[in-house]
């Protein structure tokens, strides 16, 4: 236990005059220093304890007085080391001074004083405890405040820091932006400038189109995916009877009858479902003329292949067909012309024959008088004649009749084609079939629409022949239901009816067939268009002209054979 300077002083004073060898807790006690040290609360007693007890009872008490000095400095340690030192002091000078019952007395009134110096000593360290941890909390609490008031001064310099670099970002946001406004109301200008400049160039394309179209001999128009018209030109609007600000914007059926109106949607439809071009010859009666107009249709497609509408042109054809149909006329007259002359001719030639083979014959003889024989040398010779009129009359009647119906093909070069024959007339087919098979051809036979469909299934002909009016299912729904199938696409198709108008072709050409060929049939009409759908190259016979060169020949060698004919 450290002393303080007073009690160090008395403790060298009183030990040279006490004879105390150690300066002990409790010879300090005895020597009664504590009054001079000011120490109030051990020089009270000393007197009484020192009369009561003697030396021993006094150094004991004045030890635990000093370990309760010891114990309010907070030495714990020290204040029991000097208890414990009393105590045995006490002990020791009670044996060796006072009697048993002194001993006792001084141990009972030890005990108590202990106990109540733990209980004391516990008190004030539960106290001096509970006091050191309201300063621990207390100082915990005061750094918590102060870190966190060292964090929110920390917090608020990055807060200041970084509002000065944010305004320091906005000012240079703001002086970009600057810069930008500037930039975009110079485009802004520059754009205003080109789609000026634009806007004006397209101008001056549509005045060109216009002009170019309304120059246009032949109508002209677009439409968009609902056939209505976006630009039509002169021609067609006064042809139609309406100005071109009235046709713009509206369709067909708005314009113009019913039937017309839906053939015009139905074709417009086709081409952009197919994605082709369409050409059409039709009638049209509006004003009660009867002009006949063709017509070219052809999709409009974006860079995508997206369908955006139809571009059409239209031109009167009616020169033409009434050219067409003058020459056909013409054709045909001459056609029937000569088929008769050459008929006749064929008629005239055989009995002629006979009529001179037989006078050559009368002239070998010998029987004959003169006067017979001069008959039959006028017979001969106006035989003779009359032969060679008839072949005038032939070399005429082949210059105006086709070549094929004279020299008819026996057949043609590559492989062999099959063909499909439909009809519900057993002698149409039969017809058909002998003129096809005779020419080399693979025919097959059905005789209505469903068996069509069946044969044209497992045969797979290389081209059909379709009549138009048969049972159970007629040529024009066989023709639909064929171009279904992705396989006929391309297949041939020839339709064939009685009833030969314009709208009975036009509906077997809307159905799918590629041409179309009336009844009754001309031979040379259906093998031409046979051979032009099947690219074939024909053979044709010379029989027919050798055949006639050798009856010629035949009858002039008998002529020249007969005795007297010059």
């Amino acid at each position: 236990m450290a002393l303080s300077r007073c009690e160090s002083a008395i403790l060298r004073r009183d030990r040279r005059s006490a004879g105390i060898a150690a300066p002990t807790v409790v010879a300090l006690l005895w020597l009664g220093f504590a009054p001079a040290c000011s120490t109030p609360s051990l020089a009270a007693p000393l007197d009484t304890w020192r009369k009561d007890l003697g030396t021993a009872i006094y150094l004991s008490g004045s030890a635990t007085r000093l370990a309760s000095i010891a114990a309010a400095k907070g030495d714990y340690g020290r204040a029991y080391a000097v208890s414990r030192e009393a105590s045995e002091m006490t002990e020791k000078a009670a044996r060796e001074k006072a009697g048993e019952r002194t001993v006792q007395l001084i141990k009972r009134n030890e005990s108590q004083s202990t106990q109540r110096q733990i209980d004391e000593l516990k008190r004030r360290g539960e106290q001096q405890a509970a006091q050191i941890l309201q300063r621990e909390l207390e100082q915990r609490w005061l750094w918590t405040l102060l870190a966190s008031v060292v964090a929110a001064l920390i917090g608020a310099a990055l807060f200041v820091a970084r509002m000065r670099h944010s305004q320091r970002q906005l000012q240079a946001l703001n002086a970009q932006l600057q810069l930008s406004e500037n930039d975009i109301r110079a485009l802004n200008a520059s754009l205003e400038q080109r789609v000026q400049a634009r806007t004006l160039e397209l101008h001056r394309q549509a005045l060109y189109l216009r002009t170019l179209i309304d120059m246009l001999p032949m109508w002209a128009w677009f439409k968009d995916t609902q056939s209505r018209y976006l630009v039509v030109n002169q021609a067609l609007a006064e042809a139609r009877g309406h100005a071109v600000e009235a046709m713009v914007g509206r369709s067909d059926g708005q314009l113009f009858p019913a039937p017309l109106a839906q053939q015009q949607r139905f074709d417009d439809e086709e081409v952009m479902a197919s994605r082709q071009r369409k050409t059409t010859e039709e009638r049209v009666d509006d004003d009660g003329s009867g002009v006949w107009m063709e017509t070219y249709k052809a999709p409009v497609l974006d860079e995508d292949g997206a369908v955006l509408g139809t571009v059409g042109v239209a031109r009167n054809v009616s020169e033409r067909k009434a050219a067409e149909a003058a020459r056909e006329a013409a054709l045909s007259e001459a056609r029937q012309r000569s088929e008769f002359l050459a008929q006749m001719s064929h008629e005239l030639r055989t009995p002629l024959n006979a009529i001179m083979g037989f006078a050559q014959i009368l002239q070998r003889d010998r029987t004959l008088t003169d006067r017979q024989n001069r008959a039959l040398k006028i017979i001969d010779e106006s035989g003779r004649h009359l032969l060679t009129l008839i072949n005038d009359v032939l070399d005429l009647s082949r210059v105006d009749a086709a070549k094929l119906e004279l020299h008819p093909p026996i057949g043609y070069r590559g492989e062999r084609r099959k063909i499909l024959l439909v009809d519900d007339v057993m002698q149409n087919r039969a017809i058909l079939l002998e003129e096809l098979s005779s020419l080399g051809f693979q025919v097959a036979e059905a005789a209505n629409g469903l068996e069509a469909l069946e044969v044209a299934a497992r045969y797979q002909p290389d081209l059909i022949v379709m009549d138009l009016t048969m049972p159970a299912m007629d040529g024009l729904e066989a023709t639909r239901r064929l171009r279904a199938i992705p396989r006929n696409a391309k297949l041939p198709i020839i339709a064939m009816s009685a009833n030969v108008t314009a709208e009975t072709e036009a509906r077997s050409r809307h159905a799918g067939a590629n041409e179309f060929v009336g009844k009754p049939d001309r031979e040379s009409v259906l093998l031409n268009v046979i051979a032009d759908l099947l690219h074939l190259d024909w053979i044709y016979d010379g029989a027919a002209a050798q055949r006639d060169a050798a009856i010629e020949q035949d009858t002039v060698r008998g002529v020249s054979s007969i005795p007297g004919a010059s």
